[in-house]
């Protein structure tokens, strides 16, 4: 689900407008909260992001009725998205050129245009040729790479001039995301069994190493009476109005989340909902 894009006619990353949808998110609770009999048992939630659904990849000879879409990704090479935008482009020059070049169904073109100058038809296939478009569709932070591939082809850095047309859209997409539950004792449990991992132990090795920490804690003892002074006052220094005005008002949102995170019934929701950016830039030949 998209929401209808706005055109504009830029290729730059600051003149881009989205419109922001995102004020009622979902907050997930950062720390383990009890469940609501206060019970002991504490749960920590985290999000899984699902894939952006999307249409399958049409076939680059498909007819000038299917769309050519181009999808980047933050992970695409730069030069990878622009080879495959030029192929799907003179792949669409040939199909809309087609009638003007001789070749298999050339009896069958000829009398479909008998009748026709020769002007009449180029004109035809130019008409055909701008209105056959490769989109170029980003989202996140892919939208940088996908504006500079437009920008590549406006400015005519692979030798073509001024015979492309770029036109950017931004919009919206709308995403699932999937809250799992976790039980923070059991998160617990498996640390202290990775702490204390089995093993062999050579005797002498802990013999040593009992000898150096009880020399190690005699001389601390002995050595660190000003240490044993400074930890008292230490103690001793509570947080000042400021420090406990931060946290009182931590806690305080951190409980409003909560609440806005449970529902009525004090359930948990399995999913949320949140928009994205897009960017879709649509390029052909002049």
């Amino acid at each position: 689900m998209a929401t209808k894009p706005s055109t504009t006619t830029t290729t730059s990353i600051s003149n881009l407008t989205f419109e922001k949808k995102n004020t009622h998110l979902l907050h997930i609770p950062s720390k383990a909260s009890s469940d609501g009999n206060n019970n002991a048992n504490k749960k920590t939630y985290r999000i899984e992001k699902r894939p952006i659904p999307r249409a399958p990849i049409a076939s680059p000879y498909a007819g000038s009725h299917v769309p050519k879409t181009v999808y980047i990704s933050s992970k695409t090479p730069f030069m990878s998205a622009v080879k495959r935008v030029q192929k799907l482009l003179r792949l669409a020059e040939r199909r809309a050129m087609a009638p003007l070049m001789g070749g298999k169904g050339k009896r069958r073109q000829t009398n479909h245009h008998a009748g026709r100058t020769g002007g009449d038809v180029l004109e035809k296939c130019q008409q055909r040729l701008r209105e056959e478009k490769v989109l170029v569709k980003a989202t996140g932070r892919a939208i940088e790479k996908a504006v500079s591939v437009g920008r590549w082809f406006e400015e005519g850095k692979g030798g073509g001039g001024e015979e492309f047309e770029v036109v950017v859209r931004t919009g919206s997409v709308c995403v699932v995301d999937d809250i799992v539950e976790e039980d923070a004792s059991t998160h617990d449990e498996e640390n202290e069994e990775e702490g204390e991992g089995g093993g062999s132990i050579d005797p002498d090795i802990t013999m040593s190493m009992t000898t150096t920490t009880t020399a190690n804690s005699s001389t601390s003892t002995q050595q660190d009476p000003t240490q044993q002074d400074k930890e008292p006052e230490k103690e001793g220094k509570e947080e000042s109005k400021n420090q406990r005005r931060r946290r009182r008002k931590r806690e305080r949102i951190r409980e409003q989340r909560l609440k806005a995170f449970v529902d009525e019934d004090g359930e948990t929701p399995e999913s949320r909902t949140r928009w994205v950016n897009m960017v879709e830039i649509a390029i052909n030949m002049k």
